[in-house]
């Protein structure tokens, strides 16, 4: 590939539009350029290739279509991405082929391709955060228990009530403001200054950025005791699967503001609902919350002292004002309840 791994990069993509196994196609990381350079081994032979039945399956959930695009703008459910240049997003130069027109989608956000790479075309290993901090673990089971929390950027859900906005949010709040970007290495050494071995990864969804954490937890573990908080819509790989010591998955409901088809992930569920050391959190407003949990509670065959309830608030006002009926609502239908700890204290003050 002599496109500075462009060319590559979409090759890949189709590989995998077409329905080959992910973990089986590779890009060459900095192409061949690189490889010429490091003198390493090349032939002219031409491979003969034996003819086979091939069948392919299109993996058509992996494009979106010009009327999801369309309805995408108003209603914003999901981050669009535009990997042109800054200049070309923002229109200051002509595009490239003729006839189309300068500028960009209304509401969506460049990470140019450029800057994904290093000077040697390799890819750059960042994840995107919003903040390391110390604090106390304020919700579910090792509430109290001091942590370091270890939030992630982007999410893939819009939740009405969310009181993490900041790290999702973007036509509200400036992404470049807000979102660091850190190698692997940074946040490693960011963790283990805080002094404490007990690591919350929250968001956001960080699922979204699972391989970058296995690899970061490869290094912590096993001195570290991992939490790993998630809305139950992404199925975690097992790498990351064996380096975690307890998921706390809070699944939305409609009270979230989110579709039901974004929220209830069938194989998610089930997943989840089989892992012992797993703990369900659902967020509830009020009492009409309840059927629709314990729906998902039977179909799932989720273990009613793996769940909790946990009140909807984003302030200690509301807290204060909602907690004790939502207590009363899981006494009632046997299940577990959990405090919101960094609420009660702190409201909605950040990094805390």
């Amino acid at each position: 590939d002599n496109s500075d791994v462009v060319s590559s990069c979409r090759c890949w993509f189709n590989f995998i539009y077409y329905g080959h196994d992910p973990k089986l196609i590779n890009v060459l990381n900095g192409g061949l350029r690189k490889w010429l350079k490091e003198k390493k081994k090349v032939t002219d032979e031409i491979s003969n290739i034996d003819k086979s039945d091939y069948k392919s399956s299109e993996r058509k959930d992996l494009v979106k279509s010009k009327q999801a695009i369309d309805q995408n703008i108003d209603e914003k459910i999901f981050t669009l991405i535009d990997a042109r240049s800054r200049e070309r997003f923002e229109g200051k130069i002509p595009e490239p082929r003729k006839g189309l027109r300068s500028g960009c989608i209304k509401n969506s956000f460049c990470i140019p391709f450029n800057d994904c790479l290093n000077d040697d075309k390799t890819f750059k290993n960042k994840g995107q955060l919003k903040e390391i901090f110390k604090s106390i673990q304020g919700e579910g089971p090792n509430f109290g228990k001091p942590a370091i929390f270890l939030r992630t950027a982007q999410c893939n859900l819009k939740c009405t009530w969310c009181d993490t906005k900041y790290t999702w949010d973007w036509k509200n709040y400036d992404f470049q403001k807000e979102v660091k970007e850190m190698t692997i290495d940074e946040v490693k050494d960011a963790i283990l200054d805080l002094e404490i071995k007990h690591l919350v990864i929250t968001g956001g969804e960080p699922l979204l950025q699972q391989d970058d954490l296995a690899d970061l937890l490869s290094f912590l573990k096993p001195d570290f005791y991992v939490e790993v908080e998630t809305n139950c819509t992404i199925l975690p790989n097992k790498m990351l699967t064996d380096l975690i010591d307890q998921w706390n998955v809070s699944p939305k409901t409609k009270n979230s503001g989110n579709p039901l088809e974004l929220c209830e992930n069938n194989e998610c569920y089930y997943f989840f609902a089989n892992q012992e050391n797993c703990f369900f959190k659902y967020v509830v407003e009020n009492e009409s919350d309840i059927p629709e949990i314990k729906k998902f509670v039977t179909k799932y065959n989720i273990p009613e002292n793996r769940v909790q309830l946990m009140t909807q608030a984003s302030t200690k006002e509301e807290i204060s004002m909602k907690e004790k009926s939502i207590s009363e609502l899981a006494k009632l239908h046997n299940f577990s309840f959990s405090p919101r700890l960094h609420v009660a204290m702190w409201g909605s003050q950040r990094g805390k």
